[in-house]
């Protein structure tokens, strides 16, 4: 029998997200990943040369052998010099020394990255020069060659260059709001008069299609907002995409949301557990999920509908599936009834719903669970955070599959997950975390 690749996760951060404010995602994108390594204990893990970032893997390796979890094993370790804020940029440096020291030409690879960007192919494609059955799971993340699919936020809405021809989810009936993309002041100030014309009130959402969202997404309420928020982000750099100005998508606001949901998905598969998640959204910001809560049945029949017609489009355009990614989604009231609207997608990379999903899978839970972000920025060591939940039991205990556990404890990002009988007893575990690592002076 022909042995399984082995699984490499290089999981670091993206073009779009280097002038977005946080200098962190460089270091705690990889170190989020290492809930495969949960699932994988096999698996290769390629992770910056950062001093906190090595304290935290072999930390929670630690907590893990505690556990008796594959005796404390999270996959292999391979760090590379810090010298890119891009990790593919610093693994490609390297490439030759890896080709010798880490990859073995009996053996095949497949390359779990974040997203696929081009400096990915270019160390993978010295790797396979030098002889090395390496192939990368998820397709080509799309830019400026094809602002049209719907990989692309810029697909999901209509141009202002040629406002006559039908979006995506216009094509395939997906219920989207009213959105039209320009690139540059003059054409998003047109897109918004589009936008704003055909609905009652003026209100709408500013989202660059190149973007981590967070700051860079504002809800635009006239146009002296729009240009304000426009000129800012341009000083800043955050809308300087490879070189390029990336388009911006004016999408209309839908008022009176009644919830927020999600399907996140591999490939033609729903990974979210029965099919779909609830998000938990403040303000216009993501700040975790909740899974295995069971959802209405109008939402959730309603939103699986959607992801048929969402993979039938995917496949008529170019034949070929989407990789990794997420359906975001509303509900709201009609005339009495549930309706739910794709409000984003997340394409062609991971969404941060998948490492809790990972997570999960590798300690066999199968009841409600939450991930949830931390209200500040982490100030302690992850062996601190541990001793704090064990000392208030409730740190994840594998014999009972209940407690907390960490997706991601580093400068810059807290991120706790936890499990439990029912929400209502999950969401206590996590204000209670929360609430005692404040009380400890751990959270800035």
């Amino acid at each position: 029998m022909e042995k399984r690749p082995i699984s490499v996760y290089a999981q670091g951060s993206i073009p779009e997200y280097r002038n977005d404010g946080d200098n962190y995602d460089r270091w705690y994108i990889p170190g989020r990943s290492l809930c495969f390594g949960i699932k994988n204990p096999e698996g290769i893990f390629m992770m910056p040369d950062n001093q906190e970032l090595k304290k935290y893997y072999y930390q929670l390796g630690q907590i893990t052998g505690s556990m008796d979890k594959s005796n404390g094993q999270i996959g292999r370790p391979v760090f590379v010099p810090d010298q890119d804020y891009l990790l593919d940029v610093a693994i490609g440096a390297f490439t030759a020394s890896l080709a010798k020291e880490v990859f073995d030409r009996n053996s095949k690879y497949t390359v779990y990255p974040y997203a696929a960007t081009e400096p990915l192919y270019e160390w993978t494609n010295i790797l396979k020069q030098r002889g090395i059955n390496i192939d990368v799971a998820l397709p080509p993340k799309l830019y400026y060659e094809r602002l049209d699919h719907p990989a692309n936020r810029s697909g999901w809405g209509r141009n202002v260059n040629a406002p006559e021809v039908l979006s995506f989810p216009e094509t395939y009936d997906i219920p989207y709001p009213v959105a039209f993309n320009g690139t540059g002041l003059g054409e998003i100030l047109e897109a918004y008069d589009l936008v704003s014309t055909s609905k009652e009130k003026a209100e709408v959402f500013f989202k660059p299609v190149f973007s981590s969202g967070g700051f860079t997404l504002k809800k635009i309420g006239n146009q002296s907002e729009l240009v304000d928020h426009y000129n800012r982000l341009k000083e800043q750099g955050a809308l300087d995409i490879l070189g390029q100005e990336t388009p911006v998508e004016i999408q209309s606001f839908i008022p009176d949301i009644t919830g927020f949901f999600s399907i996140q998905y591999e490939g033609e598969r729903i990974i979210s557990p029965k099919g779909i998640t609830e998000q938990i959204i403040e303000g216009s910001n993501w700040q975790g999920n909740i899974f295995n809560n069971g959802v209405n049945f109008e939402v959730k029949d309603q939103a699986l509908d959607i992801f048929q017609r969402f993979i039938k489009g995917i496949k008529d355009i170019d034949g070929r599936l989407v990789g990794w990614g997420g359906l975001d989604m509303a509900s709201f009231k009609e005339n009495g009834q549930e309706k739910v609207i794709v409000i984003e997608h997340n394409g062609r990379r991971l969404t941060g719903a998948h490492p809790a999903i990972a997570l999960a899978e590798g300690l066999g839970v199968t009841g409600p669970y939450m991930s949830k972000k931390s209200p500040g920025e982490p100030d302690c060591e992850l062996k601190d955070l541990w001793s704090v939940l064990s000392d208030n039991c409730i740190q994840y205990d594998p014999s009972t599959r209940k407690g907390v556990f960490p997706i991601v404890w580093l400068p810059g990002s807290g991120m706790l997950w936890a499990t439990g009988d029912n929400v209502s007893q999950v969401e206590d575990m996590l204000d209670l975390a929360y609430g005692q690592m404040a009380k400890k002076g751990y959270l800035k």
